[in-house]
């Protein structure tokens, strides 16, 4: 009885350690599961914050770029469309590109004479659709400018670095008047 009884308890043992090692292992695979969990939440956590931080920077260039006089005088109408593309994007969650967007419709209707909110209301899903639509009607706006501008002459805008001849140049004479200006009148 005792080889019998010796048995069990090896058996009862050896069973044992198999639960054990079996109740070890699921716990380290338990343990492994959550670290990686840990490790990838740390790594999502990380990129969103990349991720806000790379939207506040092109939310404030966005924000100079369509707040400068200087842009919309000299922007194309692909350049001007991307950039209220892009604060359209972002004023959802950043505060300086909705104030770009804003800058942007009120600069567009009062000195285009474009209405972005009939663009959003004939697009109003894709952002791809709205910018195609805004740079059609720059398009447009900018061809009507330019057959006005052929219609009606511009004045003649003299080179900053225009020099006369010398014969042309003033003369000072000791106790005579001073004249400053060319010799020939301005409209030959």
């Amino acid at each position: 009885m005792t080889e019998h009884a010796n048995e069990e308890a090896e058996m009862t043992q050896e069973f044992g350690q198999l639960v054990r090692m079996l109740t070890g292992s699921g716990m380290q695979v338990h343990e492994a599961n959550v670290r990686r969990q840990h490790a990838r939440s740390a790594e999502q956590a990380r990129m969103e914050q990349q991720r806000q931080g790379q939207d506040a920077a092109m939310a404030d260039m966005v924000n100079t770029t369509l707040q400068d006089r200087t842009f919309w005088a000299t922007a194309g109408s692909e350049e001007i469309a991307d950039h209220v593309t892009v604060a359209a994007h972002l004023s959802p969650t950043q505060h300086k590109a909705q104030k770009a967007y804003m800058q942007a419709s009120d600069m567009l209707r009062n000195e285009y004479g474009i209405n972005l909110e009939e663009i959003n209301r004939d697009h109003p899903t894709a952002l791809g659709d709205r910018h195609a639509a805004l740079r059609d009607e720059l398009d447009s706006y900018f061809q009507r400018q330019g057959v006005q501008h052929e219609q009606s002459p511009e004045p003649i805008a003299l080179d900053p670095t225009f020099q006369l001849e010398a014969q042309d140049q003033p003369t000072i004479e000791r106790d005579a008047a001073t004249f400053f200006g060319p010799a020939v009148s301005v409209d030959q």
